[in-house]
Order: C-alpha cells, then sequence, then structure tokens
C-alpha cells in the first residue's frame, strides 16, 4: 500500500497559500503534467472563487511577462499570481519574490519481487509517490 504522507506538508502550504491569496508559480518541465496540476491547484479551493490572476501556462513570450516580473520584483503586483511554466528561467525570476513549487516531470516506480508459493518469482511494478517541493529559487538548481 502506498502512502500519501510525503504529499501532506506540501498540499497544507500550497492549500494555505491559494486561500490567503498569496503568489506561487507552478514548476514543471512535462507541460501535460504541469497542465494537470495547474487545473488541479485551481480546484483545490473550490467552491470558494481563487482571486489569483490565473495563468496555467507561462512563459517569457507571453505579452505580459515583463510587467509582471517587474512587478513581483518590486513585489507590487496588482493581483496574487499563480501561474505554472516550464521554463526554468521564468520561475528562477518569478522564485525570487514568491513561492515555487517544483513537480518532478517523471513519475518513478518501485519494482517488488516476491516468489509465490509455487516457486514462480513474481515482478509488480508500483508508481512511488511524488515529492514535490515548495521554496525559493534555490530549489530549481540541477542536484
Amino acid at each position: 500500500m502506498l502512502s500519501c504522507t510525503p504529499l501532506h506538508a506540501v498540499l497544507a502550504r500550497v492549500w494555505c497559500a491559494l486561500m490567503l491569496s498569496q503568489s506561487l508559480v507552478v514548476f514543471c518541465s512535462d507541460a501535460h503534467l504541469l497542465s494537470d496540476v495547474m487545473l488541479s491547484l485551481r480546484s483545490l479551493v473550490a467552491p470558494l472563487q481563487p482571486l489569483h490572476d490565473f495563468r496555467p501556462f507561462f512563459t517569457v513570450y507571453d505579452r505580459d511577462y515583463a510587467a509582471i516580473a517587474a512587478a513581483a520584483a518590486a513585489h507590487t503586483l496588482p493581483t496574487p499570481l499563480l501561474a505554472g511554466t516550464n521554463d526554468p528561467f521564468v520561475a528562477e525570476t518569478l522564485g525570487a519574490a514568491m513561492d515555487v513549487l517544483v513537480v518532478p516531470a517523471r513519475i518513478l516506480e518501485t519494482v517488488c519481487e516476491t516468489k509465490t508459493p509455487q516457486g514462480v518469482l513474481a515482478s509488480v511494478r508500483i508508481p512511488a509517490p511524488l515529492r514535490p517541493y515548495m521554496g525559493g529559487k534555490d530549489h530549481l538548481e540541477k542536484k
């Protein structure tokens, strides 16, 4: 049986940030997973309407990027920002002024091998739980 225990602390912190209308950037290099996470975050506070400027896929090519990055650096955003990106430059730039939720792009698998009573070796692949973490720009550096 898999446990979601590693997610509890992160989900609680993300939920609090959303409820308190704090700005948050979500970084994930997989665009499909990023879109799923962004829609899930939006629905996390349902039925309440979040007050965030919701940008599920924010890039440097967005027409408002320069204005938002400058306002974030000066801590003068008119409304809280909830932005998703798969560009490390955007996450690092905005992460200097707000929290960044880093979601791993791949889900690791654990292989469990066991012998059945008949002596047959059974191999089962179990997806390991995601281990997202939240923090500033120092979490974006390659490990």
